[in-house]
């Protein structure tokens, strides 16, 4: 039978009374009891049970929950102390009577310093509009703070409160990037966006909040769930035009007349790793059909790839990407692996497909298709 596993971050909770929030004239204080649950994390992989339990020891499911209370949407948000460039302390105060997006990150997080050009260019489109970007460091080290943020010329409000610090204890923050939107009273908009400014959703959102075509539910709502849009499918693919492993340049229209599997990867991604070997016997069992598979690395370091594909002898086309998101941006990925589906006349027949190479029923999947 096979063993399901659980990423499950484990709090290392001490015996204490119930943590009740203090309200004090409308606003929320938050107690030295409640911000003390936000323990250092332990993260481990242990198997699930039917019942939704962890086992081994570990905290279950449910208490996992209750341990990981945070600030609620409507509420005012944590108070924040931190010092910007100059060294000069900043409150959330300051930025009273506007939107405030607020970008947690740090310099040795590679996600976070991604997401940095996309931000930047939102805010040059939104400048002299009523929202502040506000970008709070989490670095131990304040000097690689200052250092980056100088030589990399940042923008928006650059802030470091280092770790430890309560304003990230009380929204419970154990990754980042973390991005939080608060209204212009300073009150909780959405606490954990999972919408990042390299992708389609943020920016629209944030755009028609703005020019209050959008109440702040609504706004919740999409910042979730995706800025409405029409579908993908069945309207033609963003072309992709990259070098294969030999320099040459292979790009979508090439392709026409066959159906077209992207797998877009890196060499860092676990998960995308994983799936390699079932690729590769996807590609032996459909060789000779009628279907091209086009794996794309978004690795940053060109080198670091070119040896794993070579050494992990790979198959199928093989393109680099690099930090180029002429393809990707459009089909608002934030996230790898991603599978998408392109039928003989480059149109989308599947823009984030859920099957899997590994997963059994992809095979008979593919194999259905008309004229493959």
């Amino acid at each position: 039978m096979k063993r399901i596993y659980l990423l499950t971050i484990t709090f290392l909770l001490i015996a204490a009374p119930a943590l009740q929030a203090q309200e004090t004239k409308g606003t929320r204080t938050w107690s030295a009891e409640e911000i003390a649950r936000f323990k250092q994390v332990k993260v481990t992989t242990v198997p699930r049970t039917a019942g939704g339990k962890v086992t081994n020891g570990q905290v279950d499911l449910e208490t996992l929950r209750q341990a990981v209370a945070s600030p609620l949407q409507g509420e005012p948000s944590p108070a924040l102390n931190a010092e910007d460039i100059t060294g000069t302390a900043v409150t959330l105060e300051n930025f009273r009577g506007k939107y405030v997006l607020i970008d947690v990150w740090a310099t040795w997080c590679g996600p976070c310093r991604a997401e940095i050009p996309s931000l930047k260019a939102m805010e040059e489109e939104l400048a002299g509009r009523d929202i502040a970007f506000v970008s709070i460091s989490v670095d131990e080290n304040k000097e690689a703070w200052s250092k980056m943020v100088k030589d990399d010329d940042m923008t928006g409000y650059q802030l470091w409160i280092g770790q430890n610090h309560e304003f990230s204890s009380a929204y419970g923050i154990n990754g980042i990037p973390r991005f939080i939107l608060l209204d212009k009273e300073g009150n909780i908009i959405n606490g954990n966006i999972n919408r990042r400014p390299s992708g389609r959703d943020l920016l629209p959102t944030l755009e028609a909040l703005l020019d209050g075509t959008i109440d702040h539910p609504t706004a919740i709502d999409y910042l979730k769930n995706g800025f409405p849009r029409e579908s993908m499918v069945g309207k033609p693919s963003p072309a992709f035009a990259y070098p294969d492993i030999d320099g040459r340049e292979l790009s979508l229209p090439d392709l026409r007349g066959k159906y077209v599997m992207v797998d877009l990867w890196a060499t860092w991604c676990g998960f995308c790793v994983q799936e390699i070997p079932h690729m590769k016997t996807l590609e032996q069992k459909m060789h000779g059909r009628n279907i091209a598979f086009v794996s794309i690395s978004v690795d940053a370091d060109k080198a670091k790839w070119e040896a794993y594909v070579k050494e992990q002898q790979m198959t199928g086309t093989q393109l680099y990407a690099g930090d180029d998101k002429s393809f990707t941006a459009p089909y608002d990925v934030n996230g790898i692996p991603r599978f998408i589906l392109i039928d003989r006349e480059g149109n989308v027949l599947d823009p984030n497909m859920k099957l899997r190479p590994s997963n059994p029923d992809l095979l008979p999947f593919l194999e259905q298709l008309d004229g493959i």
